[in-house]
């Protein structure tokens, strides 16, 4: 697991799980999400993001599920994560062998993609764009999507 901090706290990833479609029972809200580049022919393509809660709430646990729908099987590659607040100017990478968390070839059609994080106490309140990026073994954007939530702390309503 690669983590890269653009500030002095550290952004947590914790898990990072692609699974059958099946599978999926997290509870969670539905967030907006847009494609990186709407002309582009993603090969996978993203019918759903959701969110543990929503806004985060800073120190506590929470898990983005992102449902998908593969034209072509995949064979290898990296998810990445990118994570930048509006209010800071602060950077927040993540990246994760697609292989390393399930057995390669993953097959085509639809899945899921899980990802548990925290972000510290410390965490700049705000709203995050998260942009997730999925590349294949061969470094071709198989995905690439942007989505919007709130970083708050639990005393806030």
């Amino acid at each position: 697991m690669n983590i890269h901090s653009a500030s002095a706290f550290t952004f947590l990833c914790f898990l990072t799980i692609i699974f059958p479609l099946s599978s999926s029972n997290v509870q969670s809200q539905d967030l907006t999400f847009k494609y990186c580049d709407k002309n582009a022919k993603y090969s996978m393509k993203v019918s759903a993001v959701k969110a543990s809660s929503n806004p985060v709430v800073r120190g506590v646990p929470f898990t983005i599920n992102t449902t998908f729908h593969s034209d072509e099987a995949i064979t290898g590659g990296k998810a990445q994560y990118r994570l930048k607040s509006d209010e800071v100017d602060a950077v927040y990478t993540y990246a994760s062998n697609v292989c390393e968390e399930k057995q390669c070839p993953v097959s085509a059609g639809k899945h899921g993609l899980i990802l548990d994080m925290r972000f510290p106490a410390v965490a700049p309140k705000g709203t995050y764009h998260m942009n997730m990026t999925f590349v294949d073994q061969n470094g071709k954007k198989l995905t690439c999507i942007i989505s919007p939530f709130k970083v708050d702390d639990a005393t806030t309503k």
